[in-house]
């Protein structure tokens, strides 16, 4: 018998909304694949280090204001036949008015 091996904390639900990177001084543009109100999953054109802080700037929806979070990378692996990396991160320090927004996000999508 399989057992479940996912210790994720929060429910991550399907996210595909452009997203703006920035480490150091350069953006990088990425694509999300999932969120959740403690982390998100995303796809990078370039390979990013386990342990790496990024500066995120998340556009939930069109037209409103992107959330800006700081996230932890917790595990990177490659994409198959690709030069895309798929990307865990952890949000780290969100303020309560990004907190905030995460909540209403998810609450809107229940």
């Amino acid at each position: 018998m399989m057992q479940n091996t996912n210790k994720r904390e929060h429910v991550r639900l399907g996210c595909t909304v452009p997203i703006m990177c920035r480490r150091g001084t350069a953006f990088e543009h990425s694509q999300t694949r999932d969120i959740s109100e403690n982390g998100i999953g995303l796809i990078s054109q370039k390979f990013i280090p386990k342990n790496s802080k990024l500066i995120l700037e998340i556009a939930l929806a069109p037209a409103t204001e992107p959330l800006m979070a700081l996230g932890k990378v917790k595990w990177v692996e490659k994409v198959g036949y690709s030069d895309s990396y798929r990307l865990g991160m952890e949000f780290e320090d969100l303020s309560p008015g990004t907190r905030s927004r995460l909540s209403r996000y998810f609450r809107g999508r229940a």
